[in-house]
């Protein structure tokens, strides 16, 4: 059994959508009422489970999850012996800075 880490938030809808594409259904974890941080998929060949996006790198790394999404700067911050295998084309930073009220950057 395949186990997938998958990172609450924004990443979520997008990744459920990507692994339906590949036949591994976990459409559950978007319902409303859901509350289970471990979610079979409905052919029961995999297993995702739903973690904080800088604890996907961790779970990897430790061997909990065979795979996981997560963005490519909290693969930058923790610094963890994982493979950044694919760009999958969602997700993205807006770039936004700031400064105090009346001053230049």
């Amino acid at each position: 059994m395949i186990t997938v880490a998958l990172a609450k938030g924004a990443l979520l809808k997008d990744s459920v959508t990507r692994f339906a594409k590949a036949g591994l259904d976990f459409s559950a974890v978007l319902e409303p009422s859901n509350r289970l941080l471990m979610v079979p998929s409905v052919c029961g060949r995999a297993k995702a489970l739903l973690v904080r996006n800088g604890d996907v790198p961790v779970y990897v790394a430790y061997g909990q999850a065979h795979l996981g999404i997560v963005g490519f700067d909290v693969l930058r911050e923790k610094q963890m012996q994982v493979a950044n295998l694919v760009d999958l084309g969602f997700g993205g930073l807006p770039y936004v800075s700031g400064s105090k009220i009346n001053k230049w950057l």
